[in-house]
């Protein structure tokens, strides 16, 4: 389906996959639901994926905001 979100492009395509979830996008769901005190899950398919959520949730703790954040489904992972 070459639906997952990758570093490099899919072998022989001029494509990377899919980026559902812009960066501002993500960090305003994150922020909002651990000032909740509630748990957030993610569908991390493709290295660029876990790579954007993991980069993402250490720049909010750095800010000191923090909460359980679930990888799921996690493929094509590097």
């Amino acid at each position: 389906s070459e639906g997952a979100w990758l570093s490099n492009c899919y072998h022989g395509r001029n494509h990377q996959g899919l980026q559902l979830w812009d960066r501002e996008s993500l960090r305003e769901i994150l922020r909002l639901a651990w000032s909740r005190r509630q748990e957030v899950a993610v569908h991390v398919i493709g290295d660029e994926a876990a790579d954007h959520i993991v980069d993402l949730a250490i720049a909010l703790k750095i800010e000191g905001i923090t909460g359980m954040l679930h990888l799921e489904h996690g493929e094509l992972i590097r």
